[in-house]
């Protein structure tokens, strides 16, 4: 699906820019997305 292909490129765009930002999401949130 388009929607689940979008979801996993935002999530993996996230990751891989800093740890820091990876850090700031919080596993419920990663949860949410993968989820939802």
């Amino acid at each position: 699906m388009d929607l689940q292909k979008s979801k996993s490129e935002m999530l993996r765009k996230l990751l891989s820019e800093s740890d820091s930002v990876s850090s700031a999401l919080s596993l419920d949130d990663i949860k949410a997305l993968l989820t939802v």
